[in-house]
């Protein structure tokens, strides 16, 4: 479940993101592309996995050439941000905004999942716990 605040404050959209398991033994995430009801977020809440933990994080948008951005914040968690990008395939070529210091590419670590993030952070929480 994600829920995703836009505007000024005043705006907040509900998505749900749902994996089914393929034929092949893979697996499938979408995004059901409909806003979800406060009732029915709440419903999908009640049903989160105990082993996760929620990710917070900001959402900062914009354009720069002809290439859309999103520079994800992360709070809590051990990684900064990730800037990503809406590029036409893997292949189309990406230049990175003057402006921007780039570490290192993550495209391919899975640390930076949300869904992972979710799992390192609940780990986190449970330690300390348990150091009180």
């Amino acid at each position: 479940m994600r829920r995703r605040q836009q505007g000024a404050n005043v705006s907040f959209q509900h998505q749900h993101w749902h994996t089914e398991a393929k034929e092949d033994g893979t697996s499938e995430t979408r995004l059901m592309e409909r806003t979800l009801t406060a009732r029915e977020y709440f419903m999908h809440l009640k049903q989160a996995d105990p082993t996760r933990a929620t990710v917070s994080k900001t959402l900062t948008c914009f354009t720069w050439g002809a290439t859309y951005w999103e520079l994800n914040s992360f709070r809590g968690a051990s990684h900064v941000a990730v800037l990503e990008v809406e590029a036409e395939s893997m292949d189309a070529e990406v230049r990175i905004p003057h402006f921007v210091d780039v570490l290192r590419e993550v495209t391919e670590e899975q640390s930076y999942d949300s869904y992972l993030l979710a799992s390192e952070l609940q780990k986190k929480a449970r330690r300390r716990r348990r150091r009180r």
